[in-house]
């Protein structure tokens, strides 16, 4: 993922949607001081990871792998969910197959121009849709456009849309 890509996380917080996919968030009970620490451990797991591999050593990425693994463990993002509420795990899963495929999740906001941009969004449907977004550089005008737009394929129910130059920020609920 790019620098200038949204993440857009869905409302119960659980999941980050990247391009159209679930993929669970880290364990949000857990302090700062321990998700830094589990975070650098990752991050050295993956760093461990690609040396691995330059060298062509297969114990030593197996090992590396483990580590990474453990990591994503304890952060909660693999494993045991930490959720308590008993909803099913849906990671990895592309958003229309899941509950959560009643969310219009736009999650790029691709530059066509100075003036310009293209909205990609997975609707309620399962189908992609592209929306004329104008102008970028006017936050609420083109949140204005956008949600009127949106208005010709479902009713907007709930949420809002904060468009930046960088991209789309929130979801937008769609009522059939």
């Amino acid at each position: 993922m790019t620098a200038a890509a949204t993440v857009i996380t869905t409302p119960d917080g659980r999941y980050l949607i990247v391009r159209g996919r679930l993929w669970r968030a880290a364990n949000p009970h857990l302090s700062e001081r321990a998700r830094a620490a589990l975070v650098g451990d990752l991050m050295d797991a993956c760093r461990e990871v690609k040396a691995a591999r330059g060298n062509d050593d297969a114990q030593r990425l197996a090992s590396a792998r483990h580590a990474v693994q453990m990591a994503k463990v304890a952060l909660g993002e693999r494993g045991p969910v930490w959720w308590t509420d008993g909803s099913q795990d849906v990671n990895r899963h592309l958003v229309r197959n899941t509950p959560y495929a009643g969310l219009v999740c736009c999650d790029r906001l691709l530059a066509r121009g100075s003036r310009r941009a293209t909205l990609s969004c997975w609707l309620k449907n399962g189908k992609a849709r592209s929306i004329r977004a104008l102008p970028v550089v006017c936050t609420l005008g083109a949140t204005d456009q956008l949600r009127s737009q949106l208005l010709g394929c479902g009713q907007v129910v709930a949420g809002s849309m904060a468009l930046t130059a960088a991209g789309a920020v929130m979801p937008i609920s769609l009522a059939p």
